[in-house]
């Protein structure tokens, strides 16, 4: 289902910063105030933590975020994926929810070579070691 919101050429922009550029290491987007487009919130700097990203995340709103994740694997080895993160709690409101599951398709569409994509509906969906854990299932 996509409901017709337009990704922003800004996302865009970013997507291709982080993922070629490598220029930051987390990209938080919202809705734009007439729900029309999907727009950049917030950026995390190539250094930022895994926290600075959760503390970024409201708790009672909906949020896309695309996520640049070091990972180690068991042999030693730092793997990394690029995260697509729906971020979608369960008290946010139900029609906020509703928009932000019908306008994926049009953001995972502007953001060609996504690895992984993580739905999170709470703290525990959206804690690093679920995060990790979504990573390494998808190591080849």
């Amino acid at each position: 289902m996509d409901i017709g919101i337009k990704v922003s050429d800004e996302v865009v922009q970013l997507w291709n910063e982080l993922k070629i550029g490598k220029k930051y290491r987390w990209v938080i987007f919202t809705f734009s105030a007439n729900l029309k487009e999907i727009i950049v919130e917030k950026k995390g700097e190539k250094d930022a933590s895994y926290s600075s990203f959760l503390d970024e995340l409201p708790p009672k709103d909906v949020r896309y975020a695309i996520y640049d994740y070091d990972f180690p694997m068991e042999d030693g080895t730092v793997r990394n994926k690029i995260v697509f993160v729906i971020w979608a709690p369960d008290v946010a409101p139900a029609r906020r929810k509703m928009i932000i599951t019908g306008s994926k398709v049009s953001l995972k569409n502007a953001l060609p070579g996504v690895s992984v994509e993580l739905q999170a509906n709470d703290d525990a969906d959206i804690s690093e070691e679920n995060m990790k854990t979504r990573c390494m299932k998808d190591v080849k």
